[in-house]
C-alpha cells in the first residue's frame, strides 16, 4: 500500500511497502511553497485540510482505493517556536460509511517570513536514502521487542467457498514483519501444528499509544497452487501480554498452586514444597487416623496411630477385624423360588396331608 496526500493545489505520495496490511513509512513529506489567501490569525483558527488518500498497488491494473481521511495541521506563525510539541495522533480511515483503519501522522504548516532567513526556518530532518525520515522530537522511541507465540491448533473452520478447510496455515504479522507456522496436511485428523512454538524480533514503540496491531491471518493450501485466505483476526493492543524478560517468572507449579489457593501471584513469597518419595512395596500410610462407616449400621470403626504403623502385622489384623464387621452386617439375602423348588414343595405338602389324615377317611 501507498498513501496520496494533497494540499490545496500540491500532491505528493510515499513510498510502496510490498505485502504488509500495516505499513510503516516513517516519512516526512515536505510542501513548499504553497499559497495560502487571507490573514494569517484566521489561517491560525481555520486552516485548510489535509486530504491522505490510501491505495493497494497491484502488479496489473488500477490500484485499488482504501479509504480516505481528512486532517488538519498545527499552524505555526513563527517558524522557530516549539510550543505545541507536535504529536503523532491516530486518524480513522473512511470508505464511505465504513471504518476502514487507522493512520498515524502529524501534520505541521509554517509561515514563511518576508525575508528568506534560514536561521528562523525550521531544519530539515534527516534523509533515508532520497527521502526524508520523521524527525526525532516526533517519531516515538522503539526498543526491541522478542514476540513468543505458542500457535497450537485450529478449532472449528468453517467452509470456505462451499469447501473444507483442510491444509491450514497461520500467519502473525506485526510491525511489516511476519511469522508463518507449519502447514497441517490434514485438520480432521490432526488439527495440531507439528511446531507450536514461534518468535519475532521486532522494534516496537515503548508508548503503547503509537504501537501497532498484531494481524492474524489463516490460509487453506489448496490444490492447483491456491492459498485463499479463509479467516482474519486483530488483537489491538499487545501491553497485556508484555513482561519483563529479567524479572523471575513463575513455573507452571507455581502458578497452579497459587490458583488453587485463590492467591495473588508474586515471585518473592512462594515456596515450593520439596518431597522426598521413598520407595516402598507397601501400600502408602496415612498419618491421620480415618473412620470407616458403614450404612446398615451405626458402629464406626476407629484406625488409631499405633493400628496404622509401619508394621505389616498389625495392618493384616486390621483387615481381618474389617472383614468379621463386614459379614456381620450382611443381611441374608432371600433368592426367588425357581420352578423345580415349587413343584418339590408342592408334592412335600400332599404326602404331608395325606400322612396325616386316617384311612377310613380316604
Amino acid at each position: 500500500p501507498y498513501a496520496q496526500i494533497g494540499f490545496i493545489n500540491q500532491s505528493q505520495r510515499t513510498e510502496v511497502i510490498q505485502k504488509t496490511l500495516c505499513p510503516t513509512w516513517d516519512q516526512t513529506l515536505i510542501f513548499s511553497n504553497v499559497e495560502l489567501y487571507g490573514e494569517p490569525n484566521e489561517i491560525y483558527h481555520d486552516p485548510p485540510n489535509i486530504l491522505i488518500e490510501l491505495f493497494d498497488k497491484d502488479e496489473y491494473g488500477v490500484p485499488d482505493f482504501l479509504g480516505r481521511v481528512q486532517c488538519s495541521p498545527i499552524v505555526r506563525l513563527v517558524p522557530d517556536e516549539i510550543n505545541p510539541i507536535v504529536k503523532l495522533k491516530w486518524f480513522q480511515i473512511k470508505r464511505g460509511k465504513d471504518n476502514a483503519g487507522e493512520l498515524l501522522a502529524a501534520f505541521e504548516l509554517f509561515l514563511l517570513p518576508e525575508v528568506n532567513d534560514e536561521k528562523k526556518m525550521p531544519p530539515y530532518p534527516s534523509k533515508r536514502g532520497s527521502l526524508f525520515i520523521v524527525p526525532d522530537l516526533i517519531r516515538p522511541e522503539l526498543v526491541r521487542t522478542g514476540i513468543e507465540i505458542l500457535c497450537w491448533g485450529v478449532r472449528n473452520m468453517k467452509t470456505f467457498m462451499l469447501s473444507d478447510i483442510d491444509c491450514p496455515q497461520v500467519i502473525f504479522e506485526v510491525a511489516g514483519q511476519q511469522v508463518e507456522s507449519t502447514i497441517i496436511k490434514n485438520a480432521k485428523k490432526t488439527p495440531n501444528f507439528d511446531k507450536p512454538l514461534l518468535f519475532l524480533d521486532v522494534m516496537l514503540p515503548k508508548d503503547d499509544l503509537y504501537a501497532p496491531t498484531m494481524n492474524i491471518k489463516v490460509k487453506d493450501h489448496r490444490s492447483f497452487g491456491r492459498k485463499p485466505i479463509v479467516g482474519f483476526h486483530i488483537i489491538k493492543s499487545l501491553e497485556l501480554f508484555r513482561c519483563d524478560p529479567t524479572a523471575p517468572s513463575l513455573t507452571l507449579i507455581q502458578t497452579a498452586k497459587c490458583i488453587e489457593a485463590h492467591t495473588s501471584l508474586s515471585t518473592n513469597d512462594f515456596v515450593i514444597p520439596m518431597v522426598k518419595k521413598k520407595k516402598n512395596k507397601h501400600r502408602k500410610e496415612h498419618t491421620h487416623s480415618p473412620k470407616l462407616k458403614f450404612a446398615s449400621t451405626n458402629e464406626t470403626i476407629d484406625l488409631t496411630k499405633n493400628e496404622t504403623e509401619i508394621k505389616v502385622i498389625d495392618k493384616k489384623t486390621m483387615r481381618k477385624r474389617v472383614k468379621q464387621f463386614l459379614k456381620k452386617c450382611k443381611s441374608p439375602v432371600i433368592k426367588p423360588e425357581s420352578k423345580l423348588e415349587k413343584i418339590q414343595k408342592a408334592i412335600l405338602k400332599i404326602s404331608q396331608y395325606y400322612q396325616s389324615v386316617p384311612v377310613n377317611q380316604v
